[in-house]
């Protein structure tokens, strides 16, 4: 089951992702990417050759939501 919704980048600064098996995308600051992934899917935020898992799909990301990744990021460190 895939869920589609859009990670947002509230900063000023680019932020690097690793999407396993997917993409490794560069979200532009102020600027959203839609993604479409399978629940269970892991999003980790590339910090020099370190990776940071920030997110993993599930149930309680909704078709259609927004996720905010620089907070996630600010979450984690």
């Amino acid at each position: 089951e895939y869920i589609t919704f859009s990670l947002h980048n509230t900063s000023l600064k680019s932020i690097p992702l690793q999407i396993p098996g997917v993409m490794n995308p560069k979200v532009s600051p102020m600027s959203s990417s839609g993604v479409s992934l399978r629940k269970g899917q892991k999003i980790y935020y590339k910090k020099g050759v370190r990776k940071i898992l920030i997110l993993e799909v599930d149930a309680t990301i909704q078709d259609g939501d927004t996720i905010d990744v620089a907070r996630l990021i600010r979450a984690v460190q």
